[in-house]
């Protein structure tokens, strides 16, 4: 089992990397002395829980919380007071979340509220949000269209990552993984992204997305970018923060290829706008649109759906939702752009 400290700020907790991590719950958490009243709070949705995993959970009381079509976790985590058995709290409890991001951050925020000492386990069970949660401890919740109304850093006890989790995954949560990969690796070094590039599809087939080795390496690179603000901040805007304001505006989580569309076409018309002010290389531009294109057709994206996500974001120009932005000036360098013409920003949409 590989340990990863995991220092966010002034907060520090452990980050496991293994395989079957999900059936050594109770050795680690009598090993930290957790309180020994264990709830597991999971999502019903596909893909996160089997039968198999339900069973090997019966010991442990279990709330399940429905995602539904909203991005209101005021509802979500009503859903969990609703359930939490609020008797003999005193001595605490040991909250385990198993899920998606959107589950594991709204445990997290529930585990703030709660009176009794909440000791929180997170347990992501995707490739994206493995990456997206297991270095991450803020949780916002979304009120009437608005975005991160109110925020919290729930401050994770442990957090698990389970190689077990991904050797099922669909072709779906593959084409989700290449996305948040490719993000991170855009702003790290080239020479990773080339690896990436060269590797690809191979990286994501079956045998290899269960690999802890390369979890280990993209875990450790985006500690390496957590460590400094400025570059924190690039990651959470480059590619997500714009979709995090269509989940708003839009009142739904988009489905797993719509979600990877915008996250390309977000990459894309950056370095596209990017080369029209002259502050990217080209030749990399061409690297990326490359490789994005590459994985369009390896998993079937049709025109129709990447016209659709352009227009998505176009929208979102015309709303003035995307006014300061970070644009590439390299692989592993971007620059804070403080205001992008619509036209252009329109021009280079077209482009991509």
């Amino acid at each position: 089992m590989k340990t990863v400290k995991v220092t966010l700020d002034s907060y520090t907790y452990p980050l496991f990397i293994d395989t079957g991590l999900i059936g050594r719950i109770d050795e680690i958490c009598d090993l930290y002395r957790f309180p020994t009243r264990r709830i597991v709070i999971s999502g019903v949705v596909d893909g996160e829980m089997n039968s198999d995993l339900i069973d090997r959970l019966k010991k442990y009381e279990i709330l399940f919380v429905q995602a539904g079509e909203t991005d209101n976790r005021f509802d979500l985590i009503a859903q969990i007071f609703d359930q939490l058995p609020f008797k003999n709290n005193g001595a605490g409890i040991t909250l385990i979340a198993i899920g998606e991001d959107w589950l594991i951050k709204t445990a997290g925020f529930a585990s703030r509220l709660l009176a009794a000492p909440t000791y929180l386990i997170c347990i992501p069970v995707s490739f994206w949000s493995m990456l997206e949660t297991g270095i991450n401890d803020e949780a916002f919740l979304n009120w009437r269209n608005e975005i991160a109304v109110l925020k919290v850093n729930y401050c994770p006890k442990l957090v698990f990552l389970d190689g077990q989790f991904l050797s099922g995954q669909t072709q779906n949560d593959s084409l989700l993984a290449s996305t948040v990969v490719l993000r991170q690796l855009l702003l790290i070094k080239p020479d990773l992204f080339h690896n990436f590039q060269s590797n690809f599809p191979e990286i994501f087939s079956p045998g290899k997305m269960e690999n802890n080795q390369v979890l280990e390496e993209l875990i450790t690179s985006r500690l390496e970018l957590y460590k400094n603000k400025t570059d924190r901040k690039c990651l959470n805007d480059f590619g997500v923060r714009f979709l995090n304001h269509y989940r708003a505006t839009k009142e739904i989580w988009p489905d797993p290829v719509k979600m990877a569309l915008l996250v390309f076409v977000d990459i894309c018309w950056r370095w596209q706008t990017g080369k029209t002010l002259q502050i990217s290389d080209a030749d990399e531009s061409d690297a990326i649109f490359s490789l994005i294109e590459k994985i369009c057709l390896k998993y079937r994206i049709s025109s129709a759906a990447w016209e659709q996500a352009k227009k998505d974001l176009a929208a979102m120009f015309s709303a003035k939702l995307l006014s300061n932005i970070f644009l590439p000036v390299s692989i592993g360098k971007l620059q804070l752009i403080n205001s992008i013409d619509l036209d252009m920003a329109k021009k280079c949409l077209a482009a991509c």
